[in-house]
């Protein structure tokens, strides 16, 4: 088998921030070197796999990028303090390494960095979430808002390709992509403790927010992956006139029964303890991807923001929620959406069941806000 040269850089700099345990400063040991080794060879075994041209193992990295991981010109820099930080779960420690490998795949398709390429191609998730963050940020910071929000479009699509690659090269590889959720969840668990300011450098670069998360879940159910490959230059203004353009079309010509959009009720099983609930659910605007609100009523648990696909008559969501990851999967019959769920818990435990909804209206609440959803402390 052939052996990969692991590269440690050494940067001179100001003491490592003192929450960090001590021996994370050091250099990795032969034991870690050979297990990062051993996730790189069998990543590279995955197919389409990029040709990266080093992975450096970095000590003494700046305090901001400690607890960080990133790509330039085809090269995965990894801190070896991060190395540490996901050390328990060697999976998630796969899918960060995937992920970074995504941007070199995204530099073989486009000849350059994603976040600098006048040819990504946006797909519709990405329009979705992204117009309405444009739409949210113009409606309360005015042009400025939306002038900063559009700019940070294209970073936040290059974050979620990457993360479809990530799990095209996990799940090749024999690993569990679902990590990708553990790893991401681990960095929103920061919020709030002491560890916040040491991954803020992170948790900055990669855009951690719930509906990612859920949006990785979503990856994961599709066998194949929705990847995006280079198409004739176009400016991201031209692009958003005409992906806005033909989502209008869409969503006209998708009125009625054939719109996803607007208020849902009914009820959730869980099979593993036995106990049925009530569900409310909306849904905001539809073409194949589509955003929304959950609200799991007691005694179960889940409620949040939720976001999904629909393809013909199969529809896939997922919720990022206190409770855990939770993976729907049901077919459309008429105004019904009848299937079944998973529980991606915390712990690392799950759970199963059934759930049905039935369409009360096509329209949206007044006060509708895909961004404000109710969560478990708020739905009874």
């Amino acid at each position: 088998m052939k052996r990969y040269a692991l590269i440690l850089l050494v940067i001179v700099t100001v003491p490592a921030l003192a929450q960090i345990p001590a021996d994370w400063h050091q250099p990795l040991g032969e034991q870690e070197k050979q297990s990062t080794r051993e996730i790189i060879e069998k990543l590279r075994q995955a197919p389409d796999f990029p040709k990266v041209e080093r992975w450096n193992l970095i000590v003494n990295a700046p305090e901001n990028s400690q607890i960080n991981a990133w790509e330039t010109n085809k090269q995965v820099f990894v801190p070896v303090e991060m190395v540490r930080f996901v050390k328990d779960d060697q999976q998630a420690f796969a899918f960060l390494l995937a992920h970074e490998a995504g941007h070199a795949k995204q530099e073989e398709l486009y000849g350059q960095s994603c976040y600098t390429a006048r040819n990504v191609r946006y797909s519709k998730f990405d329009w979705f979430r992204a117009l309405a963050d444009v739409a949210g940020a113009a409606a309360t910071k005015g042009v400025t808002g939306a002038g900063t929000a559009l700019a940070n479009m294209q970073k936040q699509v290059c974050e979620d390709n990457a993360d479809a690659w990530a799990v095209k090269f996990t799940r090749g590889a024999g690993f569990d992509p679902s990590a990708g959720m553990r790893l991401f969840e681990k960095f929103q668990q920061l919020h709030g403790t002491n560890w916040q300011q040491l991954a803020q450098q992170f948790s900055s670069d990669h855009s951690i927010e719930p509906v990612r998360i859920a949006h990785i879940a979503v990856l994961i159910s599709h066998k194949e992956q929705p990847l995006d490959v280079p198409r004739q230059s176009t400016s991201v203004s031209q692009q958003a006139q005409s992906t806005s353009r033909n989502d209008a079309e869409a969503t006209t010509s998708e009125s009625g029964s054939g719109s996803l959009s607007g208020e849902y009720e009914g009820q959730v099983h869980n099979s593993t303890h036995e106990l049925t609930a009530n569900i409310d659910v909306v849904v905001s605007r539809e073409v194949s991807a589509f955003a929304g609100c959950i609200a799991i009523h007691r005694p179960l648990y889940g409620s949040g923001e939720l976001s999904g696909e629909s393809r013909e008559a199969q529809v896939t969501f997922a919720v990022s929620s206190l409770a855990g990851i939770i993976k729907f999967s049901g077919q459309r019959e008429g105004e019904d959406i009848k299937g079944t769920y998973t529980v991606l818990q915390k712990d690392g435990g799950s759970q199963v069941g059934e759930f049905e909804l039935h369409r009360k209206t096509n329209t949206l609440p007044a006060d509708f806000n895909p961004k404000k959803c109710p969560n478990d402390f708020t739905v009874r």
